[in-house]
């Protein structure tokens, strides 16, 4: 009745127990990281270099996430190191314990099976989550490269493209000297012509008042003594006409030019005015 007893309070029967139950979930745990490392891995190490063949979308938000892979892989390492101290301590208290009690010999063998089995687990687990971290830091490294080189691939086809705008610019300037010149020509041969009828303008008075019968020159039979020349009293009228027309024309043309120059001006400024 009392090895009864002692077979049932042995005194590490839970330690052994409480490690097995700590191990339960590693492995879903890092196969789930392995599929979530997968598409990013296919990413850094399958994308395309070149602009135009962009295949796979990487971008700096995957780097974060691999960023935080990296970190949490690497608790589970800490957490994994500190089972495995645990395991030891395990066997360590069994050895004491056998040494000073020989009744627990069946138990303790058992027990220490149980705990190597659990460190085998946990040196495995232990390897998986260091490979998974070499694999997580090294697709970051590639990643991380790919967006440089792709950043820099963008800043060159930028810059290629500026240069292009450039030469586009140069020569659109050119164009523009070259018309600009042309107009300076047209503008001044334009003057040259309006200078000249100018210049003509009086001749055409008088060849309008003349050819209007209101002066002329009398024919040698005819009685007059108005001297050499026969001026009409509707050369007045035709003056007086003139200058009224005149004068609305200039005035039309004033008021026309005062209105298009206010379509230009801002909306404070044509209240003030």
């Amino acid at each position: 009745m009392k090895e009864r007893v002692v077979d049932a309070v042995h005194p590490m029967s839970l330690h052994p127990l409480f490690l097995h139950l700590s191990l339960r979930n590693w492995r879903w745990y890092l196969n789930d990281v392995r599929q979530a490392l997968l598409p990013i891995a296919e990413k850094a190490t399958h994308s395309s270099l070149k602009i135009g063949e962009i295949d796979y979308d990487a971008n700096f938000a995957d780097s974060q996430r691999l960023a935080k892979w990296c970190e949490n892989l690497t608790i589970v390492q800490s957490i994994l190191d500190s089972d495995t101290d645990v395991g030891g301590a395990i066997q360590n208290h069994c050895a004491e314990l056998r040494r000073i009690e020989t009744s627990f010999a069946q138990q303790d063998a058992e027990l220490l099976a149980r705990v190597r089995l659990d460190l085998q687990r946990l040196k495995g687990f232990r390897r998986a989550a260091t490979a998974l971290l070499k694999q997580a830091e090294g697709t970051s490294q590639l990643l991380v490269k790919l967006l440089d080189y792709r950043k820099v691939d963008t800043l060159n086809a930028h810059v290629e493209e500026l240069r292009s705008l450039a030469i586009t610019s140069s020569l659109q300037g050119e164009s523009l000297r070259n018309l600009t010149e042309k107009t300076r020509y047209d503008s001044r041969y334009m003057r040259i012509l309006t200078f000249m009828a100018v210049a003509y303008l009086p001749a055409s008075l008088l060849a309008a008042i003349l050819s209007a019968n209101l002066v002329y020159v009398p024919s040698p039979a005819a009685e007059t003594h108005s001297g050499p020349l026969i001026v009409r009293r509707a050369l007045w009228i035709y003056s007086l006409a003139s200058l009224a027309l005149t004068a609305v024309t200039l005035g039309c043309v004033a008021a026309w030019a005062r209105r298009s120059e206010g379509f230009h001006l801002p909306g404070n400024v044509r209240r003030r005015n």
